[in-house]
């Protein structure tokens, strides 16, 4: 677990370092930026040990700081914010509705690649990977559960991003947010996300 730790927060701090070095990028005028987003989690269902445990949809956040490498290419860091509640436990034939929610804070390097054209709408796709945080609250009854864990996440998607200006992009996406670890269950999460960009 340490080495995992260990090798996700050396590639981050690597791609940040990255964001600070003057002049990595040739071919455009506008080399840097930063952006936030909002948008809408639709966690899929987990299941395992004979129960499968459905979510409410839930909501993210998302800020980043980026660098185009190259005039299709950027890099990016982003910290990010996702809150749902549970929706339903299933054991065999038998339905509870549990209470509580899970919270996911995660630190992701992400790589995008812009397809530009000479209209002012440029489609992309990206593919990030990092570390996630999490916090469990559930109650059932009155039994009350709470847990936290660490494991690696990743993420991929595809957007269209909308040009308001020689500064500002207004982006609209798509992504699949995962988590794979020993500590965090395996989890899947559609996410459709909004947000402004603002390049200096």
């Amino acid at each position: 677990m340490k080495s995992r730790v260990m090798r996700h927060s050396l590639a981050l701090l690597s791609l940040f370092s990255l964001t600070l070095l003057p002049g990595v990028a040739q071919s455009d005028q506008n080399t840097r930026y930063v952006s936030l987003k909002i948008g809408r989690s639709m966690p899929v269902d987990v299941s395992g040990s004979g129960v499968t445990l459905s979510f409410e949809d839930g909501y993210a956040l998302s800020g980043a700081v980026g660098i185009h490498l190259l005039s299709s290419v950027r890099l990016e860091l982003e910290g990010s914010y996702r809150s749902f509640e549970f929706g339903k436990a299933r054991v065999g034939n038998v339905t509870v509705t549990p209470t509580g929610d899970i919270d996911y804070t995660t630190l992701m390097g992400n790589v995008y690649y812009d397809f530009r054209n000479d209209s002012p709408v440029t489609p992309y796709l990206l593919a990030g990977i990092g570390h996630t945080w999490a916090s469990t609250r559930l109650r059932l009854g009155t039994a009350k559960i709470e847990a936290s864990g660490d494991g690696m996440a990743y993420q991929a998607g595809l957007g269209l991003s909308i040009a308001l200006g020689q500064d500002w992009n207004a982006d609209l996406e798509y992504r699949y947010f995962g988590v794979n670890n020993d500590d965090v269950d395996d989890f899947g999460n559609n996410e459709v996300m909004a947000g402004l960009r603002y390049a200096f």
